[in-house]
């Protein structure tokens, strides 16, 4: 019988998880994933005219900033610990 592949998982679905662990050494990937995606934005922004694009690029950055903010957070409390 053949056995079932595990489904694929998105980077919603780590986010969706707990946080322990989620920002840890072996999500350091993510980490970088996130500040890519800061950087992409802060660039568009630069040249994007159009006001509905841009609203969207700024509530994505927003969105990645609150990502930012939380790995940040989380670290901090797995230092203190």
């Amino acid at each position: 019988m053949a056995r079932a592949l595990p489904p694929e998982r998105s980077p919603v679905e780590l986010l969706d998880r707990p946080l322990d662990g989620l920002f840890g050494t072996e999500e350091a990937p993510l980490r970088c994933i996130i500040q890519a995606n800061i950087d992409r934005f802060d660039l568009l922004l630069k040249t994007e005219t159009d006001p509905i694009k841009r609203a969207m690029i700024v509530r994505l950055l927003a969105e990645e900033k609150g990502k930012k903010a939380m790995a940040s957070a989380v670290l901090a409390t797995e230092k203190a610990c």
